[in-house]
């Protein structure tokens, strides 16, 4: 799904690097939807991104964590408190795209 998501833009100025070998998920194309939210919004206010990583942890037997990280300017402390509230921008968007890829 993260391949499918980044095939959908013309061209990123940064690597995607999948590190979920071996892992398989059962998921509907709402995952393929919430990478390309995520990379969209890299590719927007990253600025100096130049990787994006996305890779997994065990929390225990029956969970893992999918981790999704770049290496853009990062989001201050501030912003992080409100980056998942309807209608919360730091650029001028609808502030929709992180609420509603955390609704997915």
């Amino acid at each position: 799904m993260l391949n499918e998501a980044k095939d959908l833009f013309s061209s990123l100025n940064f690597k995607v690097t999948n590190d979920c070998h071996g892992l398989s998920l059962l998921a509907d194309s709402f995952l393929r939807q919430l990478f390309y939210n995520f990379i969209d919004n890299t590719r927007k206010y990253g600025k100096k991104t130049t990787t994006i990583r996305v890779h997994y942890e065990k929390v225990n037997d029956s969970e893992l964590q999918l981790i999704y990280e770049d290496d853009g300017i990062g989001i201050s402390e501030e912003n992080k408190l409100k980056l998942f509230r309807e209608g919360f921008s730091t650029g001028g968007s609808t502030g929709y795209g992180l609420f509603l890829s955390r609704k997915i």
